[in-house]
């Protein structure tokens, strides 16, 4: 039986399957780096890549500050740039780690993963989306790219609520925040010994 990249059960997977994928770069990339320094100031593949995982994180987080859960439609802070901000922050963490390990296979298993995994994700969620709100997502989805943002949001001009922590914590962004900060630091472990 073909595998539907469309289907629920295998976009739900994505998480997981990008772990495994991850901890297998890891380990590659432990047992075959040449012993060097993440914070080296003159490598600017580690500094291209620290900035993309920061910056990856910084989105996410600031979208999960932002998200009520199939409870209210998100159009706020980085939701006023684009419909897909979590993913767009994804995006940009792989690439970051990527990036660090110095592997350019490793920037196309990211960019192939998102293709795969994340671009199906959006088409979905924007149609479970549209089905949940209604013409109010119409109007949002009309005024906001999925995932690039490509103009200044109409919406940065109004008031818009703060960035909320609890929100931050009950979405569980913590968790990825923690698991890059352990990545960073095992990859430093593993560059240097």
């Amino acid at each position: 039986m073909p595998i539907n990249l469309f289907s629920h059960g295998f976009l739900r997977q994505r998480t997981n399957i990008l772990r495994l994928l991850g901890i297998a770069i890891l380990v590659e990339w432990m047992t075959h780096a040449s012993p060097h320094s993440l914070w080296s100031l003159s490598d600017w593949d580690h500094l291209i890549g620290l900035t993309l995982i920061t910056s990856g994180l910084a989105i996410r987080s600031w979208a999960a500050g932002h998200i009520v859960k199939s409870d209210a439609l998100a159009v706020h802070g980085p939701y006023a740039w684009v419909r897909h901000p979590l993913y767009l922050g994804s995006l940009l963490l792989l690439a970051g780690f990527a990036e660090l390990l110095e592997d350019r296979l490793a920037l196309v298993g990211v960019l192939l993963m998102f293709g795969l995994f994340y671009l199906p994700a959006m088409v979905r969620e924007d149609r479970r989306l549209r089905d949940h709100f209604g013409q109010t997502w119409l109007s949002y989805q009309k005024e906001t790219p999925q995932w690039i943002p490509n103009r200044w949001s109409q919406s940065s001009k109004t008031p818009q609520p703060p960035w909320n922590l609890y929100l931050w914590v009950n979405n569980g962004e913590w968790r990825i925040v923690t698991l890059s900060i352990f990545v960073v630091i095992a990859l430093q472990i593993g560059g240097v010994l």
